[in-house]
């Protein structure tokens, strides 16, 4: 509407310049009429009336690139009547020139892509939202993996991993570490056989032993001797008395066992060492891991043991700990990789290419596209709409053309009239 408007405008503006000019013609001759010989009025007249055939011309040419100007129809229509060759012309324009595949060409390779992208990721916001897309994608591709199906096709593999496990020489590297005094091993074993005997004797169970222990040696000694009980009593030798120093006993042995250098910590590595280099420790241990091995080689429970990692690991609807474990590393690995990409010129150089030969590639592909796009979008306009489009968006630089017709051809029409006029009183002298 705006357009049509503009266009509207202009149109009334060349037709009072071409009414005006007219309107001097007609002065100018009424005036030539009164004074024949006058030069001004013969002045005034010629170049109106020049300025006047030139308007005309210029509006007959204008109209007739649309319509029939004064219902004349030979030349006129111009737009209708040279639709398809126009319209090919339009298309292999846009399509092959304006838009040609060497120039979109050479418009990308002038483009630094990675410059675009880290300015993307800088400044624009594009850091978080990359993140974002990376993260939801990450967590949907693993909530819809099928667990039940790839833990069925995991299962053989693992189990036969297991199987093939030498269980005799696992055990005998196992002892021969265990029993290696290079690599601390008996010493560590002796601290914390040390270690776990001292949190056995202070666990409640055993204390209540330890008590019930205190009270039938204290029966047993005074065995109703007042004496012994009176002494026992003067030395304040209660149960839990007698109990605590067996403790503290205890706790003194176990201490020095844990402590490397000291007797009691050589005599426990003694008996270790001497236990687990023994034929029938070594069975046993072979036996139960033999035994163990083969439990675990059923495809069926390991399909079910890795089913259920899966599952606490992916995550199902993103609320899970494993969802958001996986999150966590989507989102600390992309901004890893963001950061190298904004330093790393051999990745941009790479993603330069990459872009480009893409972009290249699809656009070789698909130009017709871009060409046949262009020609249906024409096809469907009608002649009338064709015509509407065209006089909306060039009829308005069209009646400058009026104007100017008038413009010129008025001081054409005076400069004739000079010249004329000269040479006509020249001859006459």
């Amino acid at each position: 509407m705006t357009t049509d408007k503009k266009a509207g405008g202009k149109a009334k503006k060349a037709l009072l310049v071409l009414i005006f000019f007219a309107v001097l013609t007609v002065v100018g001759k009424v005036l030539t009429m009164n004074e024949p010989d006058s030069f001004g009025y013969g002045l005034l007249y010629h170049g109106a009336l020049a300025a006047t055939i030139g308007g005309l011309a210029d509006w007959f040419a204008v109209t007739a690139l649309f319509h029939r100007p004064l219902g004349i129809s030979w030349r006129t229509e111009i737009l209708k009547k040279n639709r398809q060759r126009i319209m090919e012309a339009l298309v292999d324009f846009c399509g092959r020139d304006l838009l040609g595949v060497e120039k979109i060409k050479g418009i990308i390779n002038r483009e630094s892509v990675s410059d675009m992208m880290i300015s993307y990721i800088n400044e624009k916001g594009g850091r978080e939202k990359i993140s974002a897309a990376i993260e939801s994608a990450g967590v949907k591709t693993l909530a819809s993996v099928d667990i039940d199906r790839l833990a069925r096709e995991l299962s053989p593999v693992i189990t036969n991993i297991i199987a093939s496990i030498p269980a005799g020489k696992l055990v005998q590297h196992g002892l021969n570490d265990m029993t290696d005094r290079e690599i601390g091993g008996p010493d560590i074993l002796a601290n914390y056989a040390a270690s776990l005997c001292g949190e056995l004797l202070h666990a409640e169970e055993i204390q209540r032993v330890l008590l019930s222990e205190a009270e039938g040696l204290r029966r047993d000694y005074t065995n109703g001797n007042p004496m012994r009980e009176m002494a026992l009593g003067m030395a304040k030798l209660t149960p839990e008395r007698i109990r605590e120093l067996m403790n503290e006993a205890a706790d003194k042995k176990l201490a020095e066992m844990a402590q490397n250098g000291t007797p009691a910590h050589e005599q426990l590595v003694a008996w270790i060492s001497q236990h687990i280099t023994a034929a029938e420790t070594e069975g046993k241990l072979t036996a139960i891991l033999t035994a163990k091995q083969q439990e675990l080689a059923a495809p069926e429970l390991i399909a079910g043991l890795l089913a259920s990692m899966m599952r606490q690991s992916f995550g199902g609807e993103g609320d899970s700990t494993g969802s958001f474990v996986w999150r966590e590393h989507f989102r600390r690995l992309t901004a890893e990789k963001l950061a190298e990409f904004a330093e790393n010129r051999v990745w941009q150089a790479r993603l330069d290419e990459f872009v480009k030969d893409y972009l290249a590639g699809q656009l070789e592909e698909h130009h017709d596209f871009i060409i046949d796009l262009i020609r249906q979008r024409l096809d469907e306009l009608s002649d009338e709409e064709l015509v509407e489009l065209s006089e909306n968006y060039v009829a308005d630089d069209l009646q400058i053309i009026r104007i100017n017709g008038s413009v010129v051809g008025g001081i054409a029409g005076g400069l004739l009239y000079v010249i004329v006029s000269m040479a006509g009183r020249l001859v006459a002298a």
